[in-house]
């Protein structure tokens, strides 16, 4: 298959664009932290940790590398379990 027959998110031309959109929307998603003031849930505990800074953007990469690891360790685990 040509390169011009393939999806324009497989072409090698584009993979660079694609790590740029990815970098300006990453820095693009931090910067409003430095306008809003984080009201925190855990208010009165000892860490609060929901009110540092880039909190939602670092637990959300967090909670999507381990949708994605997870499940792959589930099924090798049952693979050999009951097979």
């Amino acid at each position: 298959m040509s390169e011009k027959d393939k999806h324009w998110l497989y072409r090698k031309e584009n993979l660079s664009k694609l790590r740029v959109m990815g970098i300006v929307l990453l820095v693009a998603s931090l910067i409003p932290e430095f306008f809003i003031h984080h009201h925190p849930h855990f208010d009165e505990s000892v860490t609060r940790i929901d009110a540092t800074w880039g909190f939602f953007a670092w637990y959300g990469f967090l909670s999507c590398a381990a949708i994605s690891a997870v499940p792959p360790l589930w099924l090798a685990r049952s693979y050999w379990v009951f097979s």
